[in-house]
């Protein structure tokens, strides 16, 4: 969640620093010193080191034979590339079309921080009604609706990028839980020995 939270504000303040702060080379700056800084409070705040001896466990093989691995590989970099390439292409497909940079930047704020309750929500809502291949239907049901959304009616573009996080939160949690709930006799760590 706090990496959604933080592309959102990115994605809205990245303008307005670019305004005021030398163009899209000060918002990069911008917001990498700000990543410095957070980087270091993240690692003068954290847990101190165990004095406990580490126990040396041999990691599992890797399962390069298994179909059921190569599907779920598949799966996973298929909702990636979705994901990703429509936060990344949104907001320049409405800027070429007129819109502000800060308008269509909002959109890729509004995509991010719509999946951040609907993903908390489908997470819940997911361990006790419905079955995973459900969410991700709805899912990808609804991220078509978004891109063919956007393409036929691109004026409701703000409606497009809730329909698209909506989806995005759905579809994640059950893909992250998907290896761990695949329907098979044997529990997945087992894929890793094949």
């Amino acid at each position: 969640m706090g990496i959604q939270l933080g592309a959102a504000l990115a994605a809205s303040l990245a303008v307005p620093v670019a305004a005021v702060a030398w163009g899209w080379r000060g918002a990069l700056v911008t917001f990498s010193v700000s990543t410095v800084v957070l980087t270091v409070v993240w690692v003068t705040l954290g847990g101190q080191e165990s004095d406990r001896e580490p126990v040396l466990v041999r990691p599992p093989r890797l399962p390069w034979r298994s179909g059921l691995a190569w599907l779920l590989l598949g799966i996973l970099f298929l909702m990636a590339v979705l994901s990703y390439g429509f936060t990344s292409w949104i907001a320049d497909a409405y800027v070429e079309s007129g819109w502000s940079e800060g308008r269509a930047g909002w959109l890729v704020a509004v995509t991010t921080l719509t999946a951040v309750p609907a993903t908390g929500f489908s997470a819940w809502l997911g361990d006790s009604l419905g079955s995973r291949r459900l969410y991700l239907v709805v899912g990808s049901a609804l991220a078509f609706v978004a891109v063919v959304g956007v393409l036929v009616l691109p004026g409701a573009g703000f409606g497009w990028a809730v329909d698209f996080g909506i989806s995005a939160g759905v579809m994640f949690p059950a893909l992250m839980i998907l290896p761990l709930t695949w329907p098979t006799t044997r529990p997945a760590s087992v894929l890793s020995r094949r």
